[in-house]
């Protein structure tokens, strides 16, 4: 019985390794890698847009790692005396080490609905925000930001590009390879996994146990037909490789 990780690369490999060396069988699948965004070059003029008191948000490593890129290339740096949000606690790390300043995040709920819960993001009235972000996504941040007085404008500095679009050769190889626990990290990735096998596919998909960061995906999930879930609070690859050790340890799932 394997564990199938298909979160993007490098995090992916990471993971599996790790599993790896503490002596479960784990199989890295990414689903998609990233490139630049449609406004990756326009990344500092964005953030020149903003004033004391104004905020930039990110939502993923990726979005900060893309952006830096940006300023980088520029000859640009992170503009002072505004805040820096993340949602989820990585994303905060990975932007504070980028900008060196104090990045303010969720400590409970690593979601958009735990960032927007934070008290200095309750009023925005007359405050300008840059959310920095890959292609689609939620509108959740914008939207409820705006309804609070700010002014929001997106930068897609990067953007998500499936690898596959046809995943019914590796599902069969999947099932033949005992997969029976699935770590997904996003309800695109959740979605797109599912949307490119056969019905007969999907049928053995939702029989494996599925480790999922957010309430949001676990309520898509089931709705897809998944009952065996395990929701984390964060996507970090620390905590899911405890949580999966600890499943195993109860017996919740099996590694053997």
């Amino acid at each position: 019985m394997t564990i199938l990780v298909v979160r993007p690369s490098p995090d992916a490999e990471a993971l599996a390794e790790q599993l790896g060396q503490a002596g479960y069988r784990a199989l890295a699948h990414p689903l998609l890698t990233t490139g630049e965004g449609c406004e990756f070059a326009e990344v500092p003029a964005r953030l020149k847009t903003l004033q004391p008191g104004d905020a930039v948000i990110a939502v993923s490593p990726n979005a900060v790692s893309y952006a830096a890129d940006a300023l980088r290339q520029a000859g640009d740096y992170w503009p002072a005396d505004i805040n820096y949000y993340a949602v989820g606690q990585r994303t905060a790390s990975v932007f504070a080490q980028e900008t060196g300043r104090m990045v303010a995040s969720p400590s409970n709920s690593q979601t958009s609905e735990g960032l927007l819960g934070l008290p200095e993001l309750a009023s925005m009235q007359g405050r300008r925000v840059v959310i920095l972000r890959g292609n689609g996504g939620r509108d959740l941040i914008a939207r409820t930001l705006s309804e609070r007085g700010a002014q929001v404008d997106y930068c897609e500095c990067y953007q998500r590009i499936w690898l596959s679009n046809d995943l019914s050769s590796e599902c069969n190889q999947w099932h033949s390879l005992g997969i029976t626990t699935l770590v997904v990290t996003s309800g695109e990735q959740l979605a797109h996994l599912f949307n490119n096998v056969t019905p007969e596919q999907q049928q053995w998909l939702v029989t494996c146990h599925l480790l999922i960061p957010s309430a949001r995906i676990a309520s898509q999930a089931k709705q897809l037909g998944f009952s065996q879930l395990t929701q984390v609070e964060s996507a970090a690859n620390t905590t899911l490789f405890n949580t999966l050790r600890e499943l195993m340890h109860k017996g919740t799932i099996h590694n053997d």
